[in-house]
């Protein structure tokens, strides 16, 4: 399983209690998870199989736990790297170190280091070279004007009083500048009361696409992550103009901050200073890190919309049993056909050009494959032509009354991608790029899961704004949720591909090849004791990747369970309390499992000298109705008729499938070239939309509005 950037440090109490504290979680709980983690232990591990250590907390609370461990130790690094600089800078004296130990977050850290950050002489050092400090100090208590107090500094660098002033405003804001606690109030005033601004610019919006924007305010406390990521996005584009505005004015504060009074004899000059501190240096350098705040939790939560529909996504329950004919649409170089078997192997190919006037021949290719190949399903990408060439599939069934023939229409995001990479080319070394991409299109409807694990998560296609997002984040994140879904699912050792193989817990990419080249070379891996005889894995791989590995041909039926080998005298221990042996729960599986269910389990915990964790993961496991979660799950929607746009029209009520699912609505497939948006504020409120919805899910709706100039379509849902 591919590692995660993550720097795991040496266990410490501090680190412990700050997260313990933090998450809420036990310190004994934390303090587990972390040495499992220094381990190399992965999150699906721990979470199934380590229950008992660490008072069984869940995988999401293990990633919490993983997050704040890498924001913790980021931190602490951050402070380690200041130290040091002061040191050699050679200012690092005891009050100073006593602050910057006691700062709590890196914003406190860099606003403490912050007067020290410069390598270039500033206005303010310059005026300091000068010997105008000690005025600037002070300027700040005078209670009556001094008609020589300027002409005393005047020299040859200084030739007039108001070069001396403007030497002393320099020193007096970068002062204010450098103040923690002014930094500090700006940031949070922003945070809390500032508004966001757009502004349409002078550059044409083609298609419209930021109107919404054009002269739109919002709090920044309450911007949702959505809005402002097209805000940004507007901006890179140069179509909007984006920028802060505050009701209330921060400069009588800072003086205040600064100490600074009303009734002093050169007030003028400590205002000036405010004024130039704030304009000139406090307000673009605090707005930019509140840009950095904001637009930081918003790919964090736009990064988990993602992740959550990947997921869902990637647990969309097989189409089992099926021949299916893959077709990846197109009009000038036609349609590319496929034929793969229920096992996804590859039987046949080629091109069709339905969208010409060769679309008799398209026909007769179509209906060979058909009738040779026995097909069950024809699976169309949803690209260019997809909705021309639905339509021409839709009609050949209905003209050859091809009652037995169903069709779907399924994404295509990143077959082209696949189509070229070295995944593909190994798979397919003899074939043309644009006949892999079908046969991807294809082998998705049979197992999602198997086949989107071959392309990069974030050319998936199941969020908005990845590309604006930091890519690095992104494909961390997607990435763990891949690896989650994969050992949820659990790994069938001899169908598997490398790819599938290598997210699996324990396996890095070379143990993944080494166990998928040994099993070709074998021909079958007939148990899980013989993964021990592969290369490279040994007894610590064993432990982490064992349970998550199906062999359903094994003669020990536990090795076709999700129990861990080294619970399998537990599970024996269970079936001998219940009056069986091992021998019968692999003649008569389904009858015992039944049995086992009439027994509670407080039976068992009674019976055997084991924790009732444990004994619970166990007994669960024997009595599991499906290996496989996903086939609890509803299939994919299948269809043998079209729906044209010009069909619809407000209230028409029909069926789609969920594609996507952002934070300000769902977009629906219905059918037709636009995807329908059912807004939030047409769902139920009791529930967030990811907690009510998933992808792939099928909906009821009615159209409420459409507006095909914009290709939009406003839904509702029939509840």
């Amino acid at each position: 399983m591919p590692r995660l950037p993550i720097v795991r440090t040496m266990i410490n109490n501090n680190l412990i209690n700050e997260i313990s504290s933090h998450l809420s979680l036990s310190k004994n709980g934390v303090q587990a998870v972390l040495k499992l983690f220094s381990e190399d232990a992965s999150i699906p591990f721990i979470a199934r199989y380590r229950k008992e250590a660490t008072n069984q907390i869940n995988e999401i609370d293990l990633r919490e736990i993983e997050d704040l461990q890498k924001s913790i130790l980021k931190r602490e690094d951050r402070r380690e790297s200041v130290l040091n600089k002061l040191e050699d800078l050679k200012v690092l004296n005891p009050q100073l170190r006593q602050k910057l130990l006691s700062a709590k977050t890196l914003s406190e850290i860099e606003d403490i280091y912050q007067p020290f950050k410069s390598s270039r002489k500033t206005k303010a050092q310059k005026a300091r070279d000068l010997g105008l400090q000690k005025l600037a100090d002070q300027i700040k208590y005078f209670h009556k004007k001094d008609s020589n107090l300027f002409s005393n500094y005047l020299n040859k660098d200084l030739k007039t009083e108001q070069e001396v002033i403007n030497g002393v405003i320099d020193i007096l804001a970068d002062e204010i500048n450098n103040n923690v606690q002014i930094r500090a109030y700006l940031r949070e005033t922003l945070l809390k009361h500032a508004y966001i601004c757009s502004k349409k610019t002078k550059n044409e919006d083609l298609k419209e696409t930021y109107k919404d924007y054009y002269d739109f305010s919002q709090k920044v406390a309450f911007i949702p992550s959505y809005r402002l990521l097209a805000l940004e996005r507007g901006e890179k584009q140069k179509l909007l103009k984006l920028a802060f505005t505050l009701p209330i004015c921060p400069i009588d504060r800072f003086e205040r901050m600064a100490g600074f009074q009303k009734n002093q004899a050169y007030s003028e000059i400590l205002e000036k200073s405010v004024n130039e501190a704030y304009k000139k240096y406090l307000s673009p350098s605090i707005e930019r890190e509140v840009r950095s705040i904001i637009r930081e939790k918003s790919q964090t939560r736009a990064i988990s919309v993602f992740s959550k529909n990947l997921r869902d996504l990637l647990l969309t329950p097989p189409i089992k049993g099926k021949v299916i004919l893959g077709i990846d649409p197109g009009f000038r170089s036609g349609c590319k056909c496929v034929v793969v078997d229920a096992h996804g192997n590859f039987l046949n190919y080629k091109a069709i050009y339905p969208h010409t006037s060769n679309s008799l021949d398209s026909q007769k290719t179509v209906l060979s494959f058909i009738q040779k190949y026995k097909v069950n399903l024809i699976v169309i990408g949803n690209g260019t032509a997809s909705r021309e060439t639905e339509t021409f599939i839709s009609n050949l069934i209905s003209s050859q009354s091809l009652k037995e023939i169903s069709y779907l229409i399924a994404s295509e995001a990143g077959a082209s991608v696949y189509s070229a990479s070295k995944t593909a080319i190994e798979e397919f070394p003899d074939l043309d790029v644009t006949v892999r991409g079908a046969i991807s299109i294809a082998r998705r409807v049979q197992d999602s899961l198997a086949e989107s694990v071959k392309i990069p998560p974030e050319s998936i296609g199941v969020g908005m704004y990845q590309h604006d997002m930091n890519q690095k984040d992104l494909s961390n994140e997607l990435l763990r949720e891949v690896q989650s879904v994969v050992n949820h699912v659990g790994v069938d050792i001899n169908t598997a591909s490398y790819h599938l193989l290598s997210y699996v817990s324990g396996l890095s990419k070379t143990l993944a090849k080494n166990v998928y080249n040994y099993r070709i070379e074998k021909g079958s891996i007939n148990s899980r004791k013989e993964l021990l005889k592969i290369k490279g894995l040994g007894p610590k791989a064993f432990e982490l990747c064992a349970g998550f590995l199906r062999i359903p041909q094994s003669k020990n039926p536990l090795d076709n369970t999700i129990i861990h080998p080294e619970s399998y005298n537990l599970a024996t221990d269970i079936l001998k309390v219940a009056g069986f042996s091992l021998k019968d729960f692999y003649t008569d599986k389904e009858s015992i499992k039944n049995k086992l269910k009439n027994k509670s389990l407080s039976h068992f915990v009674e019976s055997l000298n084991e924790n009732s964790i444990t004994i619970e993961t166990v007994y669960n496991a024997l009595v599991a109705d499906s290996l496989d979660p996903r086939d609890l799950l509803k299939a994919p929607m299948l269809k043998n008729s079209i729906t044209k746009l010009e069909d619809l029209s407000r209230g028409t009520i029909l069926q789609g499938t969920i594609r996507n699912i952002v934070d300000f609505g769902v977009f629906i497939d219905l059918g037709v070239k636009i995807n329908g948006l059912l807004h939030k504020s047409q769902a139920p409120k009791h529930q967030t939309l990811l907690e009510q919805f998933s992808v792939g899910q099928v909906v009821d709706v009615e159209i409420t509005d459409m507006d095909l100039k914009r290709n939009r379509i406003s839904l509702s849902l029939i509840k």
